[in-house]
């Protein structure tokens, strides 16, 4: 929406709002390169669409996430861990959601080097090479964000004693922020 008339031949300059490359590749075409050090807000879905827990299991958001943790959470009470203390659950729910990660990177028929190699091979001149890029860089980023979960939900992990919900909910928002 222009906030005022425009003349012929005026500049016009866009601003996307910035939810994810998903949005951006349904929405415009194109996806973003995310640097390691740079906020995420990727919609990771994770488990395969025939599992009910597959549905549940978004992050990308405060809300996503903690339903995320909720369902897991209920899953692992379901799967008989009702009796445990509330910190070997959360636990449990840390170690499922990293093996929810890594699982959903094996299930994927290529890795994020081999995205990142196909990438950077791409001639800037073929005419499919925009759409091919604009799916790889969206590969990439999603691939990269599912081990930098995994990997700080392993740091939490390792760090001794259990983490607590909020523990794993804080390092998953992290991972959303400015450092």
């Amino acid at each position: 929406v222009a906030r005022s008339d425009l003349r012929t031949g005026e500049e016009v300059c866009l601003t996307y709002r910035h939810e994810g490359n998903g949005q951006l590749l349904l929405h415009y075409g194109f996806a973003e390169m995310i640097c390691a050090d740079q906020p995420c807000f990727e919609t990771l879905r994770l488990g395969a669409s025939s599992t009910p827990l597959a549905a549940a299991l978004h992050l990308g958001s405060d809300e996503a996430d903690a339903a995320a943790l909720a369902a897991l959470r209920r899953h692992l009470v379901d799967g008989g861990a009702e009796g445990e203390a509330v910190s070997a659950l959360d636990t449990g729910v840390c170690s499922a959601l990293a093996a929810a990660c890594e699982a959903e990177l094996r299930r994927m028929p290529t890795s994020e080097e081999e995205d990142a190699r196909e990438l950077a091979s791409l001639s800037l001149s073929a005419d499919d090479a925009g759409r091919r890029r604009s799916a790889l860089t969206f590969r990439v980023v999603q691939k990269a964000q599912l081990a930098r979960v995994a990997q700080k939900l392993h740091s939490l992990l390792a760090c001794g004693g259990a983490p607590t919900a909020a523990q794993v909910a804080a390092e998953l928002r992290g991972l959303r922020s400015e450092d």
